[in-house]
C-alpha cells in the first residue's frame, strides 16, 4: 500500500521499536532499554526483514509472505 500511495518503493526512513526506546524498562533486570533505530532504504526492505522475523519466531512460514 505504501509504494503504491507515495509511488516508489524507495523511501529512505527510520522505525525505532516501543520496546527499545530508552525508556521502557526490562521486567527482568529492571534496565532502561537502549534506544534501537533500525534504517531502510525501501519499503521492499522493511517488508523483507518483518516477514523473515516472523519466520524465525514461527509464527508464519516462508509461503505466506510469497503470492
Amino acid at each position: 500500500m505504501l509504494r503504491l500511495f507515495y509511488k516508489t518503493d524507495q523511501v529512505h526512513f527510520e522505525f525505532r521499536s516501543d520496546e527499545y526506546n530508552g525508556i521502557t524498562k526490562d521486567s527482568i533486570t529492571g534496565l532502561v532499554r537502549p534506544v534501537r533505530t533500525r534504517q531502510y532504504q525501501s519499503f521492499s526492505q522493511a517488508e523483507d526483514e518483518n516477514y523473515r522475523s516472523r519466520i524465525y519466531l514461527g509464527v508464519h512460514w516462508r509461503i505466506d509472505q510469497e503470492e
